[in-house]
């Protein structure tokens, strides 16, 4: 005869995570994903969740993008099947914008108690409550941040230019790496050519959403960004400024200069096939 006792199927986890998300402070959090699925998009958020034996419905309201430090609650405790699949993700997460004014994690010093690292001019984040069920391996969290004008070591160049849609101006993005990236000051950037590409950039709506990684070098990573909206950035022989030059059919091929043999003042070597 069986036996009268419930048995136990599996477990739901619960976890702390402590996320370092990039350089700080950032302008908003849009959106995580967990697994690849949506957990939070800053919409409001209801689901069911069990208490004293029944299902009482539970609503987080709208908050929006995120654009200062704050404690968020998400509520996705069904999105990899519940119960009966692999549980879902619900809990609260502590966004930390990086701010000059951000203390410890009160949370983090809880379960270790002593010094800890303000974290200013970082972008972290804090989870605790649930991470799966039945599976307790942790899924991947990726997370949609948006920086436009918060950040700027040296003070924000262009800020009217700045933004393009959710995406950046390319050409901030490179007047950026160029100076505060490398370690340069802003005297190396000829500013004239970097506000006529940033105008037509704008112009274009040609925003770009890009991450720079510490293992992808500066000029690469400046390389790559020129390559997307066909441009070229060049070192002046004669001033030794970096400018900006987009690659665009806005000139007139009758002013342009004519290089053929009689502009050849010295033939060094030739070689013919």
């Amino acid at each position: 005869m069986g036996s009268g006792k419930k048995q136990t199927v599996g477990y739901r986890y619960f976890m702390g995570l402590y996320f370092g998300e990039c350089l700080g402070p950032a302008d908003a959090l849009r959106e995580i994903r967990v697994g690849d699925r949506k957990v939070w998009d800053g919409t409001a958020q209801t689901a069911y969740l069990s208490w004293m034996g029944m299902k009482v419905p539970i609503t987080v309201p709208a908050t929006g993008p995120i654009t200062a430090s704050r404690s968020i609650r998400i509520l996705a405790p069904d999105v990899f099947g519940g119960d009966k699949g692999e549980g879902g993700i619900e809990g609260t997460l502590e966004v930390r914008m990086g701010e000059p004014t951000q203390m410890p994690s009160a949370y983090l010093q809880s379960l270790v108690p002593g010094p800890w690292p303000a974290g200013r001019n970082l972008v972290t984040s804090v989870f605790n409550g649930q991470v799966s069920a039945m599976n307790p391996y942790i899924k991947n969290w990726s997370k949609k941040w948006s920086r436009w004008k918060q950040g700027w070591k040296n003070g924000l160049w262009q800020g009217d230019l700045v933004q393009i849609d959710e995406g950046m101006n390319p050409a901030h993005i490179i007047y950026q790496v160029r100076t505060e990236g490398m370690g340069h000051p802003i005297d190396v950037i000829n500013d004239e050519s970097f506000r006529k590409a940033a105008q037509t950039l704008k112009d274009e709506g040609f925003g770009l959403c890009l991450k720079w990684s510490r293992s992808v070098p500066a000029g690469e990573f400046m390389d790559m960004v020129c390559d997307h909206i066909g441009g070229m950035r060049i070192e002046d022989p004669v001033t030794g400024l970096t400018e900006l030059v987009l690659v665009r059919p806005d000139y007139d091929p009758a002013t342009l200069d004519e290089i053929g043999p009689a502009s050849i003042i010295e033939l060094l070597e030739w070689q013919g096939g």
